[in-house]
């Protein structure tokens, strides 16, 4: 039983961690290559093309996306 609730208290605690970290970006922004960011409303304007409502509500949460290329 410990085994049980131990195992959903961790699924519940790892969904509410970020993909990446914020340091992250800022540690690597100024090494050799390109660093983007692109905003909100691009992903929006993304939305309008994916066929299925469910899909085009949950990339509107999306608040900005940072790229990374080296």
């Amino acid at each position: 039983m410990k085994a049980i609730f131990s195992s959903i208290c961790l699924l519940f605690l790892v969904h509410t961690l970020p993909a990446q970290d914020g340091w992250l970006y800022w540690k690597y922004k100024d090494y050799d290559g390109m660093a983007l960011t692109v905003p909100s409303w691009v992903v929006e304007a993304g939305s309008w093309f994916l066929p299925e409502k469910q899909e085009r509500k949950l990339l509107r949460k999306v608040d900005k996306v940072r790229f990374m290329l080296f």
